[in-house]
């Protein structure tokens, strides 16, 4: 009996956690779309429909791995 709660409050837990990171990655989603007009360096990602969530942090990463200054990016951009 109560082994079943357990299972039931875990799952509603699960639920929920899950519902708020996709209302989370939904809600930054629409904050990208709705300035993606605004002109602005490109933006690198590993997964194509979700650079959004990565921003600039490939680029950074890409660019302290090649030895580069991170200035030298902020002067092309």
């Amino acid at each position: 009996m109560i082994s079943e709660w357990v299972l039931y409050v875990m799952f509603y837990l699960l639920a929920a956690v899950f519902s708020a990171i996709l209302a989370y990655c939904l809600y930054v989603h629409h904050v990208h779309q709705k300035y993606d007009h605004i002109p602005g360096p490109g933006r690198i990602s590993f997964l194509y429909k979700f650079d959004f969530l990565l921003g600039h942090i490939p680029t950074f990463s890409r660019a302290a791995k090649s030895d580069n200054l991170i200035q030298d990016l902020f002067l092309e951009w």
